[in-house]
Order: structure tokens, then sequence, then C-alpha cells
């Protein structure tokens, strides 16, 4: 094969490769899917994420609401002065699990908390860049399952103008390029 077949197939492969990114971070900006579901699962990270799932709690969108991820030390009444949280709804409605150190190991456990309950309709909570990789895991942990994206907005990646911040961009790509992995070894069975 000719040095020029080799260019042009590279060239083909990165634009490719940037139209998929620019198609993954227009889908970013997406709303909250509307409805009611079973439960809320948040994917836990930034306070906006914790923030959005008890307002979910509390609007009664799901009778029950779990953290994944969540640091060991921590209960739902620590929680609750930090989200003005009542006691009662913390105590018997919120669980909190704690082995998850990834997002495969979240939806892992997302999808064991669901069976165990009997959940089969969940509203997932997460950032809105992290959201289309945290579907893929949990369509994979748990293919019985419907799931309600809410992703919120993170201070940390503010969307709009993500090409003029630099560690937007250099966020946005790391997770564009994790989206594609474990969309291939979702699809692969892996």
């Amino acid at each position: 094969m000719s040095a020029q077949r080799w260019l042009l197939g590279a060239l083909a492969l990165g634009l490719l490769w940037l139209g998929g990114f620019l198609w993954f971070v227009a889908q970013l900006g997406r709303a909250p899917v509307a409805g009611e579901a079973d439960a809320i699962a948040v994917l836990t990270g930034s306070s906006e994420r914790l923030h959005a799932g008890f307002e979910l709690l509390r609007a009664g969108r799901g009778r029950r609401l779990l953290f994944s991820g969540v640091a060991w030390g921590t209960d739902p009444i620590h929680l609750r002065p930090v989200l003005a949280v009542d006691a009662a709804k913390a105590t018997c409605c919120v669980d909190l699990e704690r082995s998850a150190q990834n997002t495969r190991g979240n939806a892992a456990e997302i999808a064991a908390w669901a069976r165990r309950h009997g959940f089969r309709r969940l509203i997932v909570v997460t950032s809105a860049y992290h959201m289309p990789r945290s579907l893929v895991e949990l369509r994979a942990a748990m293919p019985e399952g419907a799931f309600l994206a809410h992703p919120v907005s993170d201070t940390l990646a503010p969307l709009g103008s993500w090409w003029h911040r630099p560690p937007t961009a250099m966020l946005l790509l790391g997770e564009y390029a994790k989206f594609l992995a474990a969309l291939a070894r979702t699809r692969l069975g892996l």
C-alpha cells in the first residue's frame, strides 16, 4: 500500500474520530429525561450530583435513592447537613454503596442494588460529560433495566464554550476516549 493511501486512510479515520467527538459533545447538553422511576441512582462525584439525587427523591420521582461509590465512613445522616434533607428521609430511603472504584464498578453496584430491591426503571444522576459512558456500563450490567438520564451541570467542567477552556476540553477528550473504550468492550462482550 502506498504512503498516499496510508495518509488518506489516517486522514479519514481522524475525521471520523473528530466527527464522533463533536457528536458526543453535542449530546451532552440534552435535558434530563422526564418521568418517574422505581428508584434513583447517583454516581458520586460532585456535590451537584448529590443535590440532584436528593431533589429527585424529595419530588417523589423514585421510592429510594442510591449513592454509588461513597467514601467509607459516610452515612446518610452525615449527608443531611450538607444537603438539607430531613432525617426521616435520609434514614428510610437512602442507601450508600462503597465498593465501586470506577464507572464500571458503579454500574455493577447499581445493578446488584436494583435487583436486590426489585427495581427495573432507574433515574441515573451523574455529570453531563459522564452520562454517556455511565449508560453504556449500566446497560451492560443490567440489560433488563430502563434508565432515565438526569445529567447535571458540573462546575468543574462547564460545557458552554468548552473549546475556550483547555482543562474542560481535555476532560471531554478523555471522557470520549473512555466512552469509546467502554462501548467497544461492552459490544464485544468483554
